[in-house]
């Protein structure tokens, strides 16, 4: 009896699998529990497909005959993140945002929904905090919020004038994400309060592109950006204009940036360069430098059940770098940072600040004075000029 239902499982996986790994793992993702949530893309043809691989042993990794659950995708993938321990979102290139979720004794993956309201490749997607909407910024240069249980768009930003590279939700705030875009530009969003859009960086104040972006666990108010030339900063959004640690890790592009769960003032990043880097934040020194992969690095994850950082890339490659370090950091997440360190983060007056839709001391002015942006929400598009964003409050359909 164990042995048919080992066949029909197997059986059952040969059926809906595709048959193997595609050539290019551009994003990772690891749930609670360890399950390693793997995307990949291939150019078939004069079109892109992809596929979907779940793995419960890490470890195993990117052989797929390991897999506990996958799937073939009809377009190319660009961002998966995980919503819970049995759905995922997918960012796609053809402009669509996928929900996929685990279902079926035999832990198939079943397609949810196809959210389209871009026009262009999504390449990066976030989940809020408390699980309830995603953002995806596009190469179409808007921005999108989505309701996950009406499976809609509610609300639309254009306030880039170039490609959007990243969106990050913030770790604590529902309503507060970020995005970074080739026009030079990080922009703080807060959905609660339309009249609060700051610019945190553009290209006056940084010779490089942004391209990708992390919350700090330790300070709400940290943030971290990786940019075109290699260079990564940490800023404090209540003062970005004086960065708080800035290195150069790599040679080229940034492709993502993630700091660890268990020792938050760890920073990882991956390259174009085809090198893994992480960094301690707070003693300015470099834990890992690591080599192994052979081409470009597009895919990062930490392990939140161990010290360990997955990284994927293109050729197929997936590689695992652990650390021995014991017990987690005693460092407390969200705590203020008030202790003289090597790169002095005296963040004491920062932290009697908490979001509430006014952040002080931030501006959208352009050099000209001027900043034209447009938010879509409860069926109507507003323009305004300069750092207010106009729209009903309430949350409604996208015209």
């Amino acid at each position: 009896m164990h042995d048919r239902l080992a066949r029909a499982e197997q059986n059952s996986k040969m059926e809906v699998l595709p048959a193997e790994l595609h050539p290019h793992v551009d994003a990772i993702d690891i749930e609670e529990d360890g399950t390693l949530a793997v995307a990949s893309s291939a150019l078939t043809g004069r079109t892109w497909n992809g596929s979907l691989w779940l793995f419960k042993d890490r470890a195993k990794a990117p052989d797929v005959h390991y897999c506990s659950a996958g799937c073939a995708t009809e377009s190319g993938t660009t961002d998966i993140k995980w919503i819970d321990s049995r759905r995922l979102v997918l960012g796609s290139d053809t402009g669509t945002v996928d929900i996929w979720c685990l279902s079926g004794s035999f832990q198939s993956l079943e397609n949810m929904a196809s959210l389209s309201d871009h026009d262009n490749t999504v390449s990066s997607v976030s989940v809020d905090c408390v699980k309830s909407k995603i953002v995806s910024g596009s190469w179409d240069r808007s921005i999108k919020v989505w309701d996950l249980e009406q499976e809609k768009c509610i609300k639309s930003y254009k306030g880039h004038r170039d490609m959007v590279w990243s969106v990050v939700y913030s770790r604590t705030e529902q309503d507060v994400f970020v995005s970074a875009s080739q026009d030079g530009r990080v922009i703080l969003w807060d959905t609660r309060t339309p009249n609060c859009v700051s610019r945190l960086s553009d290209s006056s104040q940084y010779n490089s592109i942004p391209r990708c972006a992390d919350w700090s666990p330790l300070d709400h108010h940290l943030l971290a950006l990786g940019y075109e030339d290699g260079s990564v900063c940490l800023c404090n959004i209540q003062n970005p204009k004086q960065p708080v640690l800035t290195f150069c890790p790599h040679e080229r592009a940034v492709n993502r940036l993630a700091f660890s769960p268990r020792s938050p003032e760890w920073l990882a990043s991956v390259s174009d360069d085809m090198w893994v880097h992480v960094q301690d934040c707070l003693n300015d020194t470099e834990v890992l430098r690591s080599d192994e992969h052979t081409e470009v690095v597009r895919g990062l994850a930490w392990s939140p059940v161990d010290d360990t950082l997955y990284t994927s890339g293109w050729g197929q490659q997936i590689f695992s770098h652990a650390f021995d370090c014991g017990e987690p950091s005693d460092l407390n997440v969200e705590a203020s940072i008030s202790q003289a360190t090597s790169v002095c983060m005296d963040m004491d007056s920062v932290n009697q600040t908490h979001f509430n839709g006014d952040l002080n001391g931030m501006s959208l002015d352009d050099e000209n004075g001027e900043e034209t942006m447009e938010v879509e929400g409860h069926g109507a598009t507003q323009k305004t000029v300069s750092s207010n964003v106009g729209t009903d409050s309430s949350v409604g359909t996208v015209s």
